[in-house]
């Protein structure tokens, strides 16, 4: 080899090559960062299969220790549904059934005799929803609007069902019709 002004020659029989310093840094550098990164892939598979064959479980990180306010106050709210379902207040007593099987009689409640009380049905507000029905009925004294279900004051009598010209009222034990005054 022979220096001249910065330059390596190589000589050979065949041909001559003349390499700079720089030429030799830059394949240095080249040879540096191949190597650099087929270390950095080794390192980061040997982590990966590491990983794998652990046995061990890992926690994940918690970042924060505290409890949350809202978590609390749905399981107090769980907890206080829980309590008032053992109560078993919203159960059906075996009144409630009976009148169920009664009022569950359509035939006895359509064909109901009129009722001859004083009592009398001054308007009815029909809607679709049966539910939201509405009958005016005077009981002598004053005038009073009634939902199905209600229990009329003064009487043993609750409404059963409003149709546009009549109401069936019931007493527990027999249905009855109140006809629309005209």
């Amino acid at each position: 080899m022979l220096h001249y002004k910065g330059e390596v020659r190589v000589l050979s029989f065949l041909n001559r090559i003349v390499i700079t310093p720089y030429q030799m840094l830059f394949s240095y550098k080249q040879h540096i960062l191949e190597v650099l990164l087929t270390l950095l892939i080794v390192y980061y598979l040997s982590i990966f299969f590491n990983a794998i064959s652990s046995k061990k479980e890992r926690p994940i990180p918690v970042l924060y220790k505290g409890h949350s306010v809202e978590s609390n106050k749905i399981n107090n709210r769980e907890r206080m549904i829980e309590e008032i379902i053992k109560l078993k207040l919203f159960s059906k007593s075996a009144k409630n059934s009976q009148k169920n099987e009664k009022i569950n009689s359509i035939e006895e409640i359509n064909n109901a005799p009129l009722y001859h009380g004083d009592l009398k049905l001054v308007g009815v507000l029909k809607h679709t929803d049966e539910s939201k029905s509405i009958a005016i009925i005077d009981s002598g004294v004053e005038q009073k609007t009634y939902f199905i279900g209600d229990a009329i004051e003064n009487k043993n009598v609750f409404i059963v069902k409003i149709l546009i010209d009549k109401i069936t009222v019931s007493d527990g034990t027999t249905y009855y019709s109140l006809i629309l005054l005209e």
